[in-house]
């Protein structure tokens, strides 16, 4: 490879790292820092968390509430 050949054959390769480029823009939150989307993940967890103790607390009530009712009827299936 001589010295004029270079910038020919970097061609393709400068081609193919703006076309990443463009495509790394495209994706969802690049505008946003990492320590941002690590809060809303930490936040998002937390709601999870308070999601599946309201769950459990009514998953629990509708047991007792079977239980309380004396076994007559239809119930609902807790699992």
């Amino acid at each position: 490879l001589s010295l004029k050949d270079v910038p020919a054959q970097t061609d393709a390769l400068k081609h193919k790292l703006q076309r990443a480029r463009v495509q790394m823009r495209a994706l969802p939150d690049m505008e946003r820092t990492t320590a941002e989307q690590e809060d809303e993940i930490k936040e998002l967890e937390e709601r999870i968390k308070m999601q599946r103790e309201v769950l459990d607390r009514l998953r629990e009530a509708g047991v007792k509430f079977g239980h309380d009712e004396g076994g007559g009827g239809d119930k609902m299936e807790t699992e």
